[in-house]
């Protein structure tokens, strides 16, 4: 089974249980561009995309692949002009169907410290969209700088003030002096 969409593309978990297997197609449209760029608090988002496949396995567990790109414009901390972030990124996460236990039942739950891979509850659905944000929220820099930009300093003063001089910090100067006497 194969699904093509936009960001907000919710896959059924009963559809995935029937076949086994998810692939899916999605691309942000315009108007997801100008959400997601209102979200992550980036300029703008030019296009983001992901394909990739859901799989169940044995044990009613489910592995998402993809790969997501995206372009997205920042602003640089340094001077403030825009700064194309490109996203390449192959993803993997891991999923498990939410068991709910019986109320009249006490049970013990047992965790295998020693996996290696962390797993997301499931219950009825996948949402894309939601793993998409997430992940580039993750990637996104979080001080995205120009190419060669360097910070020049700032001097800030009322009119008619000069700014402050710097001057190099030598404490026993004075004692310097009346050993030199």
């Amino acid at each position: 089974m194969t699904i093509n969409g936009t960001l907000n593309l919710v896959l059924n978990l009963n559809e995935i249980m029937r076949s086994s297997k998810c692939d899916f197609e999605v691309k942000a449209s315009k108007k997801e561009c100008k959400e997601l760029a209102s979200v992550l608090g980036v300029e703008s988002v030019k296009n983001v995309q992901a394909f990739g496949f859901i799989l169940e396995d044995e044990e009613s567990r489910y592995t998402l692949k993809a790969s997501l790109k995206g372009q997205l414009i920042q602003k640089c901390v340094i001077s403030l002009s825009p700064v194309k972030t490109l996203i390449d990124k192959e993803i993997e996460r891991h999923f498990f169907t939410a068991y709910r236990k019986p109320q009249n039942q006490k049970s013990i739950e047992i965790f295998d410290s020693h996996s290696d891979r962390f797993e997301d509850p499931v219950e009825k659905e996948f949402d894309i969209g939601r793993i998409v944000l997430e992940e580039i929220s993750l990637l996104l820099p979080d001080y995205p700088k120009k190419l060669n930009a360097k910070f020049e300093g700032v001097t800030v003063t009322k009119s008619g003030i000069g700014p402050l001089q710097h001057f190099t910090n030598k404490p026993f100067s004075d004692l310097e002096k009346l050993i030199m006497k």
